[in-house]
């Protein structure tokens, strides 16, 4: 039984390694966010809004794309 304990330790602390270093890595680019609307419309707003919380939050770089009538 403490066998089993163990490797249960040992996957969890190797699982634990692996998701530390993925999370480092992303986003390796910059997030795009499109907005089918133009600017200053309340999408473009909300979008802006999480675009800066991302930025603040995580340090992502967010960029907000205007695009009228985009679908």
């Amino acid at each position: 039984m403490k066998g089993n304990a163990m490797n249960r330790r040992e996957f969890l602390a190797g699982a634990a390694a692996i998701g530390s270093a993925f999370a480092q890595s992303f986003p390796s680019n910059a997030i795009r966010i499109v907005v089918p609307a133009s600017a200053s419309t309340p999408p473009d707003i909300l979008a802006r809004i999480i675009a800066t919380a991302l930025s603040d939050g995580e340090g992502w770089k967010v960029v907000v794309e205007d695009k009228p009538g985009a679908v």
